[in-house]
């Protein structure tokens, strides 16, 4: 599941990449160290447990999305429609179907223009 959500938050943040500057870095390639480079975006993941749960967050500073566009992910309803990545369609899917088989909850925290949030709420089982 976090495999998943990771990937698709690197490319909601290539989303954020100018073509201009993708074309230079591969004719420049060996001329800049990594330090150098600006910053496009950034991807955080976060793990906490809180009051009996494991709480995975997956956090971009992609484009974000509409709350329309939130609620159809989670019902299972739409898949990305990246300019830049690639993907089936089916790992969000999988995603929802495999936290739903251990009793745990998707939710989205997103906005226009300044990324999102994907986070896994899953009942810790046993002691």
């Amino acid at each position: 599941m976090v495999q998943n959500l990771v990937g698709n938050a690197i490319k909601a943040v290539k989303e954020t990449i100018p073509d201009d500057w993708r074309r230079q870095q591969i004719e420049d390639d060996d001329d800049e160290s990594d330090e150098d480079r600006p910053v496009f975006g950034e991807v955080f993941i976060r793990y906490r447990f809180k009051n009996g749960q494991h709480i995975i967050e997956v956090e971009d500073t992609g484009p974000g999305m509409s709350l329309e566009t939130a609620e159809r992910i989670l019902a299972g309803k739409a898949r990305s429609q990246w300019d830049k990545g690639s993907g089936s369609g089916w790992g969000l899917k999988i995603v929802l179907e495999l936290a739903g088989t251990h009793d745990a909850k998707v939710s989205i925290d997103s906005e226009l223009g300044k990324g999102s949030t994907f986070r896994i709420a899953m009942p810790h089982c046993g002691d």
